[in-house]
């Protein structure tokens, strides 16, 4: 505990008459203005720095993306359609964007490690309809042998029906139930951004609107990282400034142990 101040001054210019190079001058309520002098750094806190020290106890809050979500929730409904035991068997069969998703949200599932915070949105949960309705969408073209070249203005042509829509749905709130209602992981409210981050990244990152507004939503909780698996996403914010490191699962699992 810091030794009790020796003298106090009335008035800060008074203090700052008295202040050394380096002194700092502090308020204490009732009596006035005092100076102190930071101690000095030992070999060792200067040898591993504030960043070392101070990351041991950080608590590092993560957003997820909704392809994340998409992407568990599509090998989640494979293993129960298959009645897959071995899931490691299961998940090479899919790409490995769609596998790094289902390891990471798993490995949230069941930590208990207390320095993460994860978070999603209401915003991001309605993505998940859209994300998983154009895989379905894609993977219809691609059986049909559609060139990819066409498959843009071919989208509109496959409709998707009122029990596709119903199935996304209860596989989604299924999705809930296991990670939200256990506080594995946390919803964001949708409303919640601050509207002129959402221009910057329009106008300046060149992202499209709905990865604005979550992007943005991330930043407003504060979070270090934004996980999604959009290659072109991690390639426009690589260099940003916003304080928020935007990557893919596999690098996210390999700058931290969960």
């Amino acid at each position: 505990m810091p030794d009790e101040p020796r003298k106090f001054y009335r008035t800060k210019k008074e203090a700052e008459k008295h202040r050394r190079k380096g002194d700092r001058i502090y308020y204490r309520k009732g009596k006035g203005y005092y100076i102190r002098r930071p101690q000095k750094k030992s070999f060792w806190e200067e040898f591993f720095g504030w960043w070392f020290l101070n990351k041991i106890n950080k608590t590092v809050r993560t957003f997820i993306d909704s392809n994340i979500i998409a992407n568990w929730i599509i090998i989640s409904e494979a293993l129960r359609l298959k009645k897959e035991e071995d899931s490691k068997k299961l998940l090479k069969e899919f790409h490995e964007k769609i596998q790094n998703s289902y390891k990471l949200l798993e490995k949230i599932r069941i930590s208990d490690k207390k320095t993460f915070q994860f978070f999603t949105s209401q915003f991001a949960l309605c993505e998940v309809y859209n994300v998983i309705g154009t895989e379905y969408k894609s993977r219809k073209l691609y059986e049909k042998g559609i060139p990819f070249r066409y498959w843009a203005r071919m989208m509109e042509e496959i409709k998707l029906k009122d029990e596709h829509f119903s199935e996304i749905d209860k596989s989604l709130r299924n999705f809930v139930n296991i990670f939200l209602n256990n506080n594995n992981l946390k919803i964001h409210r949708a409303e919640r951004y601050k509207q002129d981050d959402v221009g910057k990244l329009l106008w300046i990152y060149n992202c499209d609107t709905h990865d604005g507004v979550l992007i943005a939503q991330a930043k407003y909780k504060k979070c270090d990282y934004f996980i999604t698996e959009d290659h072109r996403l991690v390639s426009k914010m690589r260099n940003n400034k916003l304080g928020i490191k935007v990557c893919h699962c596999e690098t996210f699992l390999r700058e931290n142990s969960l």
